[in-house]
């Protein structure tokens, strides 16, 4: 996202819906999330209150998470849209849809077992309680066999399965969407490796396909924070193949990885 907020003609909202980076007076105005997930609403005027906010920052009446220090780099006084990075509520991507038509909703997706190992090196939590606490969302998404498949998963936290599990329940609400003319599906892989996928997104875009192209060569602020040195020294040396699956995934780990995802027909990585 931050590749596409370099243009001038937008402004970057970085996670308005994070209960940690926001300010407090926003998140009075906000749905309480579910183990920081926004996956359904309840009915004492949560949609109201979500739909006021997206509104308010998109016509810039509120700056949230976005960059308001006109001396620093990413402050846009002109702009002639919005771009919003939203990281904790998939499970609404049809409700966006419906309230937003006129916008375009790109979900960048990694492949499980490499975006699991990169979770459990920075000690990352799970967040599966709260889409285990919501009815809603297991009567929408997950049948018996699959709740089931998903608890089993679940059953050691410290087991890649446990992650892969969690990275299957937060992707299922886009990719099971019936408005995929709304979304765009891009693999960061790809996005990473091949200049004409840059090129065909930018063009997409109406982005300038240099400078698209050029952000990627340097490591964003989350590589930097995240991302371990010898990853780093690769992105600087442009050697990096972010479709290598690290070797320290046993076999026995990756076939039960395939059964989860062939439970759950997601066919973009092939483990």
């Amino acid at each position: 996202m931050e590749a596409i907020a370099a243009a001038d003609k937008y402004r970057y909202s970085d996670q308005p819906l994070s209960i940690t980076s926001n300010s407090f007076n926003y998140l009075k105005e906000l749905p309480h999330p579910n183990y920081y997930k926004h996956l359904s609403f309840s009915d004492n005027g949560e949609e109201e209150k979500l739909r006021y906010f997206f509104d308010s920052i998109i016509k810039g009446e509120k700056i949230v998470s976005a960059q308001w220090n006109f001396l620093r780099k990413g402050f846009h006084l002109n702009y002639e849209s919005s771009v919003l990075k939203i990281l904790n509520a998939n499970a609404l991507i049809d409700w966006f849809v419906e309230q937003f038509p006129e916008a375009i909703f790109i979900y960048l997706t990694r492949n499980p077992i490499n975006q699991s190992i990169s979770c459990m090196r920075n000690n990352w939590k799970l967040e599966c309680r709260g889409f285990f606490n919501d009815q809603d969302y297991i009567s929408k998404y997950l049948n018996e066999s699959q709740f089931r498949l998903i608890k089993q998963s679940l059953a050691d936290e410290s087991k890649i399965e446990a992650f892969v599990a969690n990275w299957i329940l937060d992707a299922l609400p886009i990719l099971q969407s019936k408005e995929k003319k709304n979304i765009m599906i891009l693999k960061y892989e790809d996005l990473v490796m091949y200049d004409d996928v840059k090129s065909k997104f930018a063009g997409e875009l109406q982005l300038d396909e240099s400078v698209f192209i050029d952000f990627f060569k340097v490591p964003s602020k989350s590589t930097k924070n995240l991302s371990n040195k010898e990853t780093l020294k690769k992105i600087k040396k442009e050697s990096y193949n972010p479709e290598k699956i690290d070797s320290d995934v046993g076999e026995k780990e990756r076939e039960n990885i395939k059964r989860m995802l062939k439970e759950f027909k997601i066919e973009l990585y092939a483990i």
